[in-house]
């Protein structure tokens, strides 16, 4: 069967990030993490409707773990995941192809860098745009990424995340909104590899697991 094309699961700023902003007399934005009942509940809603896709017909399930699916796995909540970044941009990137587990590959641009401390390690992460998303869908910016969970309770090829585009020189990264490919549920999905360079030191127990 030809591969199928990757489909990222892409959500709204407001659904899943809860953030403060005040904009200071330099018009520089100052965000800040909100972690109040909402916010829980916003995840809570996320993995929900994210559950309802995998029973769908819709599914992206392959046929024989249908049967037997019980749902999505996941860590639980844990907002020390949960972080504000800083945003390093980039201008001059040419667009380009991740390799990827099937046959068909979108263009990315790469946008810039993120910078954050987790667990304390010092993390640095590449941000990417999908440049061959659907028109009428929301830009949103695609960070794959490794960390030390993978191959052990998450897959060995590495997890996602999607954010809302920035904007200004800060962003907040939700781990707990990470999730594994498509291609771990059907090999039939065509998924992106993400670079090597896109690992962090630090096990990311949060978001989709195995």
């Amino acid at each position: 069967m030809r591969a199928k094309a990757f489909g990222m699961l892409v959500v709204s700023a407001a659904f899943f990030l809860g953030v403060g902003c005040n904009t200071s007399k330099k018009d520089e934005t100052t965000i800040s993490i909100v972690n109040d009942a909402a916010y829980f509940e916003s995840v809570k809603q996320f993995r929900v409707s994210t559950n309802v896709l995998f029973y769908s017909a819709n599914s992206p399930l392959a046929d024989s773990l249908k049967p037997h699916f019980e749902g999505i796995n996941y860590f639980p909540v844990d907002t020390n995941y949960k972080v504000i970044a800083n945003f390093e941009k980039i201008t001059s990137a040419t667009t380009f192809s991740f390799p990827t587990t099937g046959d068909i590959a979108d263009k990315y641009r790469l946008m810039g860098k993120i910078h954050f401390t987790l667990k304390n390690k010092n993390c640095v992460l590449e941000v990417y745009l999908n440049e061959d998303a659907p028109a009428d869908s929301k830009p949103t910016y695609f960070i794959p990424f490794y960390d030390l969970t993978n191959s052990v309770t998450t897959y060995g090829g590495g997890r996602f995340l999607d954010i809302p585009v920035i904007t200004g020189n800060q962003t907040i990264i939700d781990f707990n909104m990470a999730y594994q490919p498509f291609c771990v549920y059907n090999h039939d999905f065509s998924c992106p590899i993400p670079p090597l360079k896109n690992k962090i030191e630090v096990a990311v127990m949060a978001g989709e697991r195995l």
